[in-house]
């Protein structure tokens, strides 16, 4: 801990309990006061009892690492203010003037600051230095989102027939295996990921458990089920999807650094707040597990006759079960539990009518 965590004048680290935290806290003091050294102070985050033992300040707010840390409930914030905007840019080094049109933004937005005014308990003044920057200017200086391609996969359509459902299910898939291995591979903090489809038809199957549909499509779902989240799947129109452009062929040219295979569709740039996607649910589903049943009717008197073949069967006792398991699946329309479904009410019924 001492080793990898120290920070300057500053020790950072993360337990699992209390009684972790405590233990490495004096583990850490024994150490350094071989060397003559003294932790001034320790600070643990949470609610907890204090101990005498432990030199354990209760504080409300502290400063780490530049960061503002509310300890109570663990919490990172930073105070973005005039005083720092106006350190940012007075560390642009640019002696030729190579990112003027960069930083003659940044001159203008801090004059912006200087000059804004704003109305406090009835008098207008100025802006003062630690004063929390409004949110319309903290926009104009925070900038804009990018986007950028980071890796791509695909498959062509196998040579037997196959719906489009379950080909865009299998472009799924494929979507899911990408994202686990760019996360394995990567030391990219994810903060929040959208899986984009063009198939409402999909996204409404992900939603769903596997189980109710038949094999082909029930371990696809399983699978994307077992490396990303329901809630992450969006549907984008078709002419919004940029991965569109991995089912067809494309010239080189049309691949350049600039185009939309490079940089994604421009909505990608905005809020995602107002990006052009939605969660919509199909209802109807293709590939459900289910058995459909269907009764007829007729005006015949020899009707009951015909549904019993009294003849087929050696026992009366035979008969009157068999009535009664039949009369169990039309009025119930399923299959599932047929010997729990026979009561006595249905035999009963079939004593009356036989």
């Amino acid at each position: 801990m001492i080793i990898n965590d120290s920070y300057v004048d500053d020790i950072l680290h993360s337990c699992e309990t209390i009684s972790e935290t405590y233990s490495k806290i004096n583990a850490t003091d024994e150490i350094l006061k071989e060397g003559g050294f003294q932790i001034k102070q320790w600070v643990i985050s949470g609610h907890h009892d204090m101990t005498e033992d432990v030199k354990v300040i209760d504080t409300e707010v502290e400063k780490v690492l530049g960061m503002i840390w509310e300890p109570k409930e663990d919490q990172f914030s930073f105070k973005f203010d005039k005083r720092m905007v106006l350190s940012q840019v007075a560390s642009l080094y640019d002696p030729l003037g190579l990112l003027t049109p960069f930083t003659v933004q940044c001159k203008l937005l801090l004059r912006k600051l200087i000059t804004l005014k704003r109305e406090q308990d009835g008098v207008e003044q100025t802006l003062g230095w630690d004063d929390p920057i409004p949110d319309d200017v903290y926009g104009e200086w925070d900038g804009t989102h990018s986007a950028q391609l980071l890796a791509a996969k695909s498959r062509i359509a196998p040579l037997r027939q196959m719906t489009i459902p379950r080909l865009e299910l299998c472009a799924a898939v494929l979507a899911s295996r990408l994202r686990k291995t760019i996360e394995k591979e990567s030391r990219f903090v994810v903060e929040r990921v959208f899986h984009l489809v063009d198939s409402q038809i999909v996204r409404s199957q992900i939603q769903k458990e596997s189980h109710g549909f038949e094999t082909f499509v029930a371990t696809r779902i399983a699978e994307i089920q077992t490396h990303t989240d329901p809630s992450e799947w969006w549907w984008v129109a078709s002419d919004d999807n940029a991965a569109d452009c991995a089912t067809r062929p494309q010239h080189p040219l049309s691949l350049r650094s600039d185009s939309v295979w490079q940089k994604g569709p421009e909505y990608l740039t905005l809020p995602v707040e107002e990006w052009p996607i939605s969660q919509p649910y199909v209802r109807g589903l293709p590939d459900r597990n289910g058995t459909s049943l269907s009764c007829k009717t007729e005006s015949n008197q020899n009707t009951k006759q015909s549904l019993i073949d009294i003849e087929s069967f050696s026992s009366y006792e035979k008969m009157i079960n068999t009535t009664a398991i039949v009369l169990s699946i039309c009025k119930k329309k399923t299959f599932h539990n047929i010997l729990q479904n026979i009561t006595s009410e249905n035999l009963r019924k079939q004593n009356i009518t036989g």
